[in-house]
């Protein structure tokens, strides 16, 4: 937010990013770009279990940014009020939890430090809750409401409905969306149910059949490569590192067909 806003900001020389999201990612190849020399990513699990976009996950890699899997940060050592490293403990994979990923423990004996001119946690975000007052009988969790509901939308104080991240945790903008979708068919069955009114039923979609016949002689054709920067060329500065298509590729990637209208059984 802060570079965006123009601010000027002194990174140091090494940056180190907690997290394994998207979040951490951006922040590490932005402080490549504010002029750190070395960029290091702590992250308690696998490669595999990053949240982070593949993509964006290479392109780091590319940069320069390096990432310690399987450890995670115990202790910030501070020296006159500046960060001067982090303590930092190996981690072992145990049991599934409920992310359906397995479960990080430290390794006894394992610890270690870091020096450290800037450390950036990236390791999660919740719903702002403060202007709920205190003494409001609704169930507020560490990051989100409790909700109820066939859709999930409605809090625990009745006609009080919420949606997006305040509903489900950290997610993605179309999942924002179609919680709004399903906040305003709560809502509106609330109201009917007031009202004592009949549920709404949407109208069926009409069927419209398209014949598909697949051709035996076309073959799948991967998407073209996006060009992009050299990377000599792109760290520490803010240029646009995806240049677009060539007017080859374009052509290529218009004469495929993506027959998104097709269902096959």
């Amino acid at each position: 937010r802060a570079v965006n806003l123009g601010k000027t900001i002194d990174v140091g020389n090494h940056v180190v990013v907690i997290g394994g999201g998207n979040s951490a990612i951006d922040a590490a190849r932005t402080s490549l770009r504010l002029g750190a020399g070395k960029v290091t990513i702590l992250y308690r699990r696998e490669r595999k279990d990053m949240p982070a976009q593949p993509a964006e996950i290479d392109a780091a890699l590319e940069e320069g940014v390096n990432i310690e899997y399987l450890v995670a940060p115990t202790r910030i050592i501070a020296d006159g009020g500046r960060v001067k490293g982090i303590e930092c403990k190996r981690m072992a994979l145990g049991e599934f939890d409920r992310s359906g990923r397995r479960r990080p423990s430290f390794i006894d004996g394992s610890e270690f430090t870091l020096d450290a001119d800037t450390v950036i946690p990236a390791i999660s975000q919740g719903a702002d809750t403060s202007f709920i007052p205190e003494d409001a009988d609704i169930s507020i969790k560490r990051d989100r409401f409790d909700v109820v509901g066939r859709n999930g939308t409605m809090t625990t104080v009745d006609g009080i409905f919420v949606a997006g991240d305040a509903a489900t945790g950290p997610a993605t903008v179309v999942e924002a969306i179609a919680q709004g979708h399903k906040a305003a068919e709560d809502l509106d069955g609330y109201i009917r149910r007031k009202n004592n009114e009949l549920p709404y039923r949407a109208s069926r979609e009409e069927k419209i059949d398209i014949p598909f016949e697949l051709d035996e002689e076309t073959e799948e054709q991967p998407r073209g490569p996006m060009p992009e920067l050299p990377v000599a060329e792109r760290v520490g500065n803010f240029k646009e590192v995806e240049k677009g298509y060539t007017k080859e590729i374009a052509y290529k990637e218009a004469c495929r067909c993506l027959r998104c209208d097709v269902e096959i059984e």
